[in-house]
């Protein structure tokens, strides 16, 4: 089985951590929302302060099919409901974890399934099921996998430390 969370190496860790881009919020459960989104709409600006993602990525979004805004003013400006802002957050989760735009595609469309939003087709909602729980459990082994490291890496980083801690001189020795 490939390694679920391979590790930074080298010069390019630093990298991949400064990639390593945090939701602002947390992404609410699909079943909490409505695909009206609740009260009003936000233009592209607003959420992308809200969520911390740039014009530029929203917009790639967008092009891919993983988002559609709620709408446009009379001007052409996209609108976005509370429904497309927790769609990015959940992208923005699956991103560092090395889910490609299809995979994230495949997700949000059983989300949307599982949620009442897509195929009603009981086989249909079955699947979704079945591969969202094979997700999760992708996800716990990823999970149990990050944890693992993050031991490991506090054992070193301790041990680092200790080799850098002041040591006292050694004691002197006596001359003949």
């Amino acid at each position: 089985m490939p390694d679920p969370c391979p590790a930074p190496s080298g010069d390019g860790a630093a990298e991949q951590l400064s990639g390593l881009q945090l939701p602002r919020e947390r992404a609410l459960p699909a079943s909490a929302l409505t695909q009206a989104g609740g009260a009003g709409t936000m233009k592209i600006g607003e959420v992308s302060e809200r969520v911390g993602l740039s014009l530029r990525s929203m917009r790639h979004y967008e092009h891919e099919g993983l988002i559609t805004p709620a709408g446009r003013t009379p001007g052409g400006f996209r609108l976005y409901s509370e429904f497309d802002v927790q769609r990015l957050l959940l992208i923005m989760q699956m991103k560092p974890l090395g889910y490609t735009l299809e995979q994230m595609r495949e997700v949000l469309t059983d989300l949307d399934t599982m949620a009442g939003r897509g195929s009603n087709d009981p086989a249909s909602r079955a699947a979704a099921r079945d591969r969202l729980e094979e997700l999760s459990r992708d996800v716990d082994v990823r999970y149990a996998v990050a944890e693992r490291r993050l031991a490991i890496a506090g054992m070193f980083r301790d041990h680092l430390q200790a080799e850098f801690e002041p040591h006292p001189p050694p004691p002197p020795q006596p001359s003949r």
